[in-house]
């Protein structure tokens, strides 16, 4: 037998037991194929499940594999910022509206910050 309909087998065996207080085969042969089908239904809702499952599943994985490699980006981006590798242009200091730039981008470096924390499980 495949293995689909040992599976549906068991079914319908738990479907008889949890039913009746008799083997399948002491019961008419019309309740036997009523719970059969019902049984196959079962079967199809627990595939339909399981698929459903496996799906998401892989979604979460890639989800996971996605936030480790962006936090990796992240906690370079960070270092080389305080290796002073990646640094500030002061070329355009004297600038008037430089300051306030430049307040958004630090705003903007401590959103990647605390996103580094939060992926680590750290507190602020």
């Amino acid at each position: 037998m495949s293995d689909y309909k040992d599976a549906i087998q068991a079914i319908f065996e738990e479907m008889v037991a949890g039913k009746y207080e008799c083997e399948y085969w002491d019961l008419p042969q019309e309740e036997q194929d009523r719970l059969y089908r019902e049984a196959e239904m079962a079967f199809v809702d627990r595939v339909a499940d399981r698929a459903d499952y496996l799906r998401k599943a892989e979604v979460v994985l890639k989800l996971k594999a996605d936030c480790d490699s962006l936090l990796s980006a992240c906690k370079l981006l960070m270092s080389r910022i305080d290796d002073g590798t990646l640094v500030r242009d002061i070329s355009k200091d004297g600038e008037i509206d430089w300051a306030g730039k430049m307040m958004e981008f630090v705003k903007e470096l401590h959103q990647v910050q605390e996103a580094i924390w939060n992926a680590e499980g750290k507190q602020l």
